[in-house]
C-alpha cells in the first residue's frame, strides 16, 4: 500500500500509518477523543517506534467505516460481473412509454394483500404526474428501526416485482416531522426475456416516521 495516514473516526480512534516496506512495523495509537489525532504527533509517534523518520505524505487517507467493528476501510473485489444486468434495466428504463399505465389496478391489489400481513396501513395512493405510484404507508409496528422498516418494505415490493428490480432508500426529514421520513424509489419491470413484452413500474413508497 503507498505511504499514508489513514484516519478511522470510530469512537476510540486509532492513526495508522503504512509504508510499501513490509519490515517496517505498523503502529496503531488509540486514544478515547472525539477529535481527531494531530497528523504530526502521530508520525512523531511512528518514528520513535520504528527508529527511522518517515514524510508525510501528500493526501492523507480517510478510511470510513462501513459498519460497526469495520477494520479494513474497503472490501474484496467489485460488482462487474451483475453490472450487466443491472445496465440492461436502466436502458429499459429510458425507452420512452416503457412505464405501465394504472398501477392502482396492477399494483394496487398487491400491495393491499402485503399490507394484511405486514406492518403497514395504507395512507394514500396515487399516481404522480412523472407516472410514478407513490403510495405512502403508516407504520403500525413497534418501534421504528430503518432495517425493520427497510426489511417490511422489500417484503412489500416483493409481492409485485417483476424480472429486474432496484431499490434506492432515501431519507428526508418534512416540516413539522420529529423523525426522518423514508423514501423507497422503485423500479421493477420485463426487459424482454420474459412471457409478455418489456415494460415496467415506477413506485415511491413513503413511510414517515409514526406518531
Amino acid at each position: 500500500m503507498a505511504e499514508g495516514f489513514a484516519y478511522e473516526p470510530e469512537r476510540t480512534l486509532r492513526a495508522a500509518w503504512y509504508t510499501r516496506s513490509s519490515h517496517i512495523p505498523r503502529l496503531r495509537v488509540s486514544r478515547s477523543s472525539t477529535t481527531a489525532i494531530d497528523l504530526m504527533q502521530a508520525r512523531s509517534l511512528f518514528n520513535r517506534e520504528s527508529g527511522r523518520a518517515l514524510r508525510l505524505c501528500d493526501h492523507a487517507l480517510m478510511v470510513d467505516l462501513r459498519w460497526d467493528g469495520d477494520e479494513r476501510g474497503e472490501g474484496v473485489a467489485d460488482a462487474t460481473a451483475f453490472a450487466d444486468g443491472a445496465v440492461e434495466l436502466i436502458d429499459a428504463m429510458r425507452r420512452p412509454k416503457w412505464v405501465a399505465e394504472e398501477p392502482e389496478l396492477h399494483l394496487l391489489p398487491h400491495i393491499e394483500r402485503a399490507c394484511k400481513t405486514l406492518p403497514f396501513e395504507i395512507d394514500t395512493a396515487g399516481v404522480a404526474p412523472d407516472g410514478a405510484f407513490d403510495v405512502r404507508l403508516r407504520w403500525t409496528g413497534e418501534g421504528q428501526a430503518v432495517g425493520e422498516v427497510r426489511a417490511a418494505v422489500f417484503a412489500l415490493v416483493g409481492t409485485f416485482a417483476e424480472i429486474s428490480t432496484h431499490v434506492r432508500q432515501r431519507r428526508i426529514t418534512a416540516p413539522g416531522d420529529e423523525g426522518e421520513t423514508l423514501v423507497f424509489d422503485v423500479v421493477t419491470g420485463i426487459l424482454g426475456d420474459g412471457v409478455f413484452s418489456p415494460h415496467g413500474h415506477t413506485v415511491r413508497v413513503t413511510v414517515p416516521p409514526s406518531t
